[in-house]
């Protein structure tokens, strides 16, 4: 969905995504030319729904736009570790959200035309 380069610090793996395709971002939120996003995954051990010990992977998503927000939009995300489950292929082409928005005959606004934030 962007350009994105990755780096570890310590047991985190921390992505950082520019130039992105224009929205939706992972969550289907706007974002626009200024958009910055840097994802920070990490392994920890919680309780389950269960009540007993599991592991989760952990996604803290932090937004940056000043085009479209007025400040960081933080999202955070836990996946437990489902060694028991199969998973099935998913393929996230360019196409899946223009053919979403072709066949419901909506466009999607210029947010590169908004006024204010860093672009201007």
């Amino acid at each position: 969905m962007g350009h994105s380069v990755a780096h570890w610090e310590g047991d985190t793996l921390v992505i950082e995504t520019t130039n992105l395709k224009p929205y939706p971002y992972m969550t289907r939120m706007a974002t626009s030319s200024a958009a910055h996003v840097v994802e920070r995954m990490h392994m920890e051990e919680r309780n389950a729904a269960n009540g007993q010990k599991a592991k989760f992977l952990v996604n803290e998503l932090t937004v940056t736009d000043p085009k479209v927000y007025t400040e960081p939009v933080r999202i955070t995300a836990a996946l437990q570790l489902r060694p028991d489950l199969s998973l099935i292929e998913y393929t996230c082409t360019d196409t899946l959200w223009d053919d979403y928005l072709m066949q419901r005959g909506l466009t999607l606004p210029d947010l590169d035309a908004l006024p204010g934030g860093a672009q201007e």
